[in-house]
C-alpha cells in the first residue's frame, strides 16, 4: 500500500505540476477560440487547479507514510477514489469561477455532468464499502478426511498428509510483506512474507491471538477464527484429526 500511495501521490502533484506550466492541459481551454479563451482567468484558473492536485497528491503521501506505522486496509485506495471524483466536481466548479464566458446552456451542461458525477461517486464508495465488509469476513475452515479446506479470497486446501506440525501462538511473528494477498485492517488473507524470509499464508483477523500455526511439507499456514474460543477449539480438533 506504500507504493501505492506514493506513486499515486507523485501523479497527482506531478499533474498539478504540468497544469502550471502548461494550463491548456485543462479540459476545455484547448479546443476553446483565441476569443473565447480571452474571456477566461487563465492564470487563476491554472494556480487552483495546481493548488487542487498537489494538494491531493500530498494527502496520498501522508496516507502512505501512515501506512507504514498502522494498517489502514483499503483506507489509502478508498482516498484515492474519493480523491479524484472530489478534483473532478472541484475543477468543474474552478471552470465556471474562471471562466466570465460561460453560457446558460453551458452551465445547465455542468449540473448534469455535476448530478452524475456525484451519483457514481456515491455508487463506487458503495462497491468499495461492500468489497470492504466482505474482504474482512474471517475466512470459512472446515476439517475434512483429506485435509484443512479454507474458503474464501486466495481458498485453498492444506493436504492431511503433508501436516508436519500445528502450533498454537499467542502473537504472529513479525510480517515483513504482503506478496499476493489482501489486508483489509485487521483481516489478512493470501500470501505473505515473514522477517525471516519464510513464504507463508495467512487466513487471520487480528484480534490479538491466538493464532494457530501449520508447517506442511510444502509451506507454512498462519490462521484463526473470530473468537479466541473458536481457535482453540479448531487448534484441539487439528491436532486430533491429523
Amino acid at each position: 500500500m506504500l507504493v501505492f500511495c506514493l506513486v499515486s501521490g507523485a501523479i497527482l502533484a506531478l499533474s498539478g505540476v504540468l497544469v502550471y506550466f502548461n494550463p491548456l492541459l485543462i479540459s476545455g481551454l484547448n479546443t476553446m477560440s483565441k476569443k473565447r479563451l480571452a474571456r477566461v482567468d487563465v492564470d487563476g484558473l491554472k494556480k487552483a487547479t495546481c493548488w487542487l492536485f498537489v494538494t491531493s497528491g500530498a494527502v496520498m503521501f501522508v496516507l502512505g507514510v501512515l501506512s507504514c506505522f498502522f494498517r489502514l486496509g483499503l483506507m489509502p485506495a478508498l482516498a484515492f477514489v474519493v480523491l479524484i471524483f472530489a478534483i473532478v466536481l472541484i475543477a468543474m466548479f474552478l471552470n465556471r469561477k474562471f471562466d466570465s464566458g460561460i453560457t446558460e446552456d453551458e452551465r445547465k451542461n455542468e449540473k448534469a455532468q455535476l448530478r452524475f458525477s456525484v451519483a457514481f461517486a456515491v455508487a463506487i464508495m458503495a462497491v468499495v464499502a461492500v468489497v470492504y465488509s466482505y474482504c474482512s469476513k474471517p475466512s470459512k475452515i472446515e476439517l475434512i478426511d483429506d485435509g484443512i479446506v479454507i474458503s474464501g479470497q486466495y481458498g485453498t486446501t492444506i493436504p492431511a498428509g503433508s501436516i508436519v506440525r500445528t502450533t498454537t501462538l499467542k502473537y504472529l511473528p513479525d510480517i515483513a510483506l504482503r506478496t499476493n494477498g489482501i489486508s483489509t485492517g485487521k483481516t489478512n488473507k493470501g500470501y505473505f512474507r515473514l522477517k525471516s524470509g519464510e513464504e507463508c499464508m495467512l487466513f487471520v483477523t487480528d484480534n490479538g491471538g491466538p493464532f494457530i500455526e501449520i508447517r506442511t511439507t510444502d509451506g507454512l499456514y498462519y490462521l484463526n477464527c473470530a473468537t479466541s474460543e473458536e481457535t482453540l477449539q479448531l487448534a484441539v480438533e487439528i491436532r486430533r484429526q491429523y
